[in-house]
């Protein structure tokens, strides 16, 4: 600890992350809407945060990032959920007073669920896809 403190440890910084996923067309969701459970779209809004301890020119931390969407028609509905996150570790190149320029490396990983919602009707063992019951959650 000393040693990093002769160095130069400048402390550390951490603010939310905003962030913009994109619904993926093909897979699950794909799947849900042909199955009669509504269609996503487009982009989800996500959000997140984000932190770094640094210590003269390096720095060490880690982010995480959340986002959802959901759709329905008269048969069921669906809820998707996608998140991820990672350790980062990054060394600046440039460190000036006001500006510092460096790259950073990232590993972490990323999952989804999806939850699919019948409305009303009988519970059936058949095909969870096309006829999950009440409520199925696939990961």
């Amino acid at each position: 600890m000393l040693a990093l403190l002769a160095a130069g440890f400048y402390g550390g910084f951490g603010g939310p992350l905003l962030t913009f996923v994109s619904v993926p067309q093909r897979g699950l969701l794909e799947e849900a809407s042909e199955a009669g459970y509504g269609s996503a779209e487009g982009f989800a809004l996500g959000s997140g945060g984000i932190g770094f301890a640094v210590m003269d020119r390096v720095r060490l931390g880690g982010w995480g990032v959340g986002a959802s969407v959901s759709g329905s028609d008269s048969s069921g509905s669906y809820k998707a959920g996608f998140g991820g996150g990672g350790f980062l570790a990054g060394y600046d190149f440039l460190s000036a007073e006001k500006l510092r320029l460096g790259a950073d490396l990232t590993l972490g990983g990323w999952g989804q669920e999806l939850v699919l919602t019948k409305q009303g009707g009988q519970v059936s063992g058949d095909s969870l896809l096309a006829d999950p019951g009440r409520e199925i959650s696939l990961r």
